[in-house]
């Protein structure tokens, strides 16, 4: 199955549903890091700047999925998604047997517009 990571991370008296690299991003200069927790989530952000590609899409509502055998990005990705919740942010980890329409593909990963958001889109 397809697997996706959002986190939900506190901005400004409110919490914000993000993907988990932006939350990943904030919590990168957050306060309360362990000098060894801003260095794993600082690992974990350089593999994936050096080996996940980070296309630019035309069609604002793809989403970002990862492919059943992308373990090395997979292995990283749980490493991120620990190192956030020690922060107690809540990292989700969803899975679809089918993501959407793809719009995009690579070794590590698909985007995919959701049929729901391909339906909206659909007039009689």
């Amino acid at each position: 199955m397809y697997s996706r990571f959002t986190a939900r991370y506190p901005v400004r008296f409110r919490e914000r549903h993000d993907g988990i690299f932006q939350a990943a991003y904030r919590a990168k200069r957050d306060p309360r890091l362990s000098v060894q927790t801003r260095a794993d989530i600082r690992a974990a952000l350089q593999w994936f700047e050096e080996h996940l590609p980070a296309p630019k899409l035309t069609d604002g509502r793809a989403i970002f999925w990862f492919k059943p055998d992308a373990d090395e990005a997979l292995k990283h990705m749980t490493l991120l998604a620990v190192s956030l919740r020690m922060l107690s942010v809540p990292v989700l980890q969803k899975y679809a047997r089918r993501p959407g329409f793809i719009v995009f593909e690579d070794t590590f990963q698909v985007a995919a517009v959701p049929d729901s958001a391909r339906r909206a889109c659909i007039h009689p």
